[in-house]
C-alpha cells in the first residue's frame, strides 16, 4: 500500500481506453476514474469514482453505445467470423452478473448469446488498423503489455496532485478543462 500527501485540493482523472479494430471499424472501451482530494479545516478526505462507456467509430462517426450507463466493468471485446462480442458485466439487484452478448451495429442493439468467452478469444481477429490507417497510441500513454492499442492518461488540474502520478500525466487549467 502506497501513502501519498498532498496539500491542495483537486481532482485526477485516470482514462484508459483501448481501440479494437477489425479493419473497417473500432470499438473503444474507455474507462474513466476520478479521484477528488477534499479538504476541511481538521480532515482532508479522497473519493474515488469510476465510469465505462463504449464507443463506436465506423470511419466517420463516432457514437457512444447508449448501454454503457450499466457497466460495472470495462467491457471485453472480439471480433470473430463477421461478428462483435461483448464479455459485459453489470450491477443487478443481486450482486454481479457477466453476460455475453452479440453486438448487432445495424441496429444497434445487442443480444445474449450461449458461447465459451475463451473459445471466442482464440477465434479473435483484431488488427491495429483502421480503413488501411494504422492505428497509433502516443508513446507517452501508451500500455505496453498489450496486444491491441492501449493507452492510459491521467490528467490533474494542479501540478502538486500530478506528481501523484509519476508518467502519463497531463496537466491542465482548470478554467480550460472540459467538464
Amino acid at each position: 500500500m502506497a501513502v501519498y500527501s498532498t496539500n491542495v485540493p483537486g481532482v485526477l482523472y485516470e482514462v484508459r481506453y483501448s481501440v479494437i479494430s477489425n479493419g473497417t471499424v473500432a470499438l473503444i472501451p474507455l474507462s474513466a476514474y476520478q479521484y477528488d482530494f477534499l479538504y476541511y479545516p481538521n480532515n482532508s478526505l479522497a473519493r474515488f469514482s469510476e465510469w465505462h462507456y463504449v464507443f463506436y467509430y465506423n470511419g466517420s462517426e463516432l457514437y457512444i453505445l447508449n448501454f454503457t450507463y450499466v457497466l460495472a466493468r470495462p467491457p471485453r471485446i472480439a471480433f470473430v467470423n463477421g461478428s462483435w462480442y461483448l464479455n459485459i458485466t453489470t450491477y443487478t439487484y443481486s450482486g454481479i452478473d457477466s453476460t455475453i452478448y452479440r453486438l448487432n451495429l445495424r441496429t444497434f442493439s445487442i443480444v445474449p448469446v450461449k458461447i465459451s468467452w475463451f473459445k471466442l478469444l482464440r477465434e479473435n481477429h483484431v488488427v491495429s488498423e483502421l480503413n488501411g490507417w494504422r492505428i497509433i497510441i502516443p508513446k507517452d500513454f501508451r500500455l505496453l503489455d498489450s496486444n491491441i492499442p492501449t493507452a492510459d492518461v491521467v490528467i490533474a488540474n494542479t501540478e502538486e496532485n500530478a506528481r501523484l502520478y509519476w508518467d502519463r500525466v497531463i496537466l491542465v487549467n482548470s478554467s480550460k478543462f472540459p467538464i
